[in-house]
Formats: structure tokens, C-alpha cells, sequence
């Protein structure tokens, strides 16, 4: 296993869909009221935070462990699986972004909003869950 990068600044494609889908509402036929354009933009933030406050603090914290013990030791593997959790709970919420950017769903589309919801809760639950049994193998 590899220690993470030190850095999360978001990748500049990244970057760059962020910049093109505002873009798109200022000249498309959409507007920033739109639940599903709301969701997308507030998505795209928690994975902003989430890299920012979460994955870059712990993967320092990982090279640290990996630079003390000049190897990659247990404490830096467990670590290490730890962060890949975190790292899918950050792919899960992007999923989550475009599933709403294909099915775009309004308030009235409340069947779709509880399944989307549901389905994020229970993908987060099942991670948390998996996090917490990597610390209990040590």
C-alpha cells in the first residue's frame, strides 16, 4: 500500500465541470432555483470540504506515521484503509450529484428524493460501519 497524497486541492477537471455547469444555467434555460442544480452545487461542496477538512488533514497525518516509523508500518496501513473509506463515503456523495444531474428532480418528486436520500444514508451507514471494524482489527 502507497500513503496518500498530502495534497486534496480539487483536481482542475474538477475545477473545470464546476465553472462549465455554472455556465451552463447562466446561459441555459435553467436557473439556480432549481432543486436539482441546488443539490449538484451542494454536492460538489461536500466533496470540496470533505477533501479540504477531512482527506488532506489524514493523509498528513498518514505520511507523518509513515515518516516516524520509516516504513509503512500497521498503524499507517490501518490509517491508510481508514482514509480509502472516507474516500469512497466522497465518491458516493458524487454519484449522488449525478444521479441528480440525470434525473433532475423537482420537490414534487418526492419518491425520487427519498430513494436518492436513502440510498446515500444507507451507502454512508455501511461505510461508517466498515470504518469502524478496520479499528477494532487492530
Amino acid at each position: 500500500m502507497v500513503a496518500p497524497s498530502e495534497t486534496a486541492a480539487p483536481h482542475p477537471a474538477s475545477l473545470l465541470v464546476l465553472v462549465m455547469g455554472v455556465l451552463m444555467v447562466v446561459d441555459g434555460p435553467w436557473t439556480f432555483d432549481a432543486l436539482w442544480i441546488v443539490l449538484g452545487l451542494a454536492g460538489y461542496l461536500a466533496t470540496f470540504v470533505i477533501a479540504l477538512l477531512v482527506m488532506e488533514p489524514w493523509a498528513k497525518r498518514i505520511n507523518r506515521i509513515v515518516e516516524r516509523e520509516r516504513h509503512f508500518s500497521p498503524e499507517a496501513a490501518v490509517q491508510t484503509r481508514k482514509f480509502l473509506v472516507v474516500a469512497r463515503i466522497d465518491t458516493l456523495v458524487v454519484f449522488f450529484v449525478i444521479v441528480g444531474m440525470v434525473l433532475k428532480p423537482t420537490a414534487d418528486d418526492a419518491a425520487a428524493l427519498l430513494a436518492m436520500a436513502a440510498v446515500l444514508g444507507a451507502g454512508i451507514a455501511l461505510l461508517l460501519i466498515r470504518t469502524r471494524a478496520i479499528g477494532s482489527r487492530t
